[in-house]
């Protein structure tokens, strides 16, 4: 009996993963940017955040100005670094996906 090889070699094997990695880049500047946006606009998501941080303590007066000053740090900087830093990967994801499609063809 003649032995068949059923698997095919395919020369974009790497394709698979190459658009998983643009994907989830895509996906990554899709999220960042529009929470970033909000955030700004409305500072909800930073307020919510320092409560869920730091409880009551967040929102204690300090110079007559309720804010996250009582707590020693500022959480909307947090959030906005945490926000570019899941930008820059995103674009980086997407970027090098393109760039991988590119050698494979």
């Amino acid at each position: 009996m003649k032995h068949t090889n059923t698997e095919q070699h395919s020369p974009l094997k790497g394709d698979a993963t190459t658009m998983r990695r643009g994907t989830v880049g895509i996906l990554m500047i899709l999220t960042s940017l529009p929470l970033w946006f909000f955030d700004r606009t409305t500072h909800v998501i930073a307020h919510l955040l320092g409560k869920c941080f730091y409880g009551d303590h967040y929102s204690q007066t300090v110079d007559g100005i309720a804010g996250d000053a009582s707590c020693g740090f500022n959480i909307d900087m947090h959030l906005s670094f945490f926000l570019i830093i899941v930008l820059i990967l995103g674009v980086i994801l997407y970027v090098s996906s393109k760039k991988t499609s590119e050698e494979n063809s």
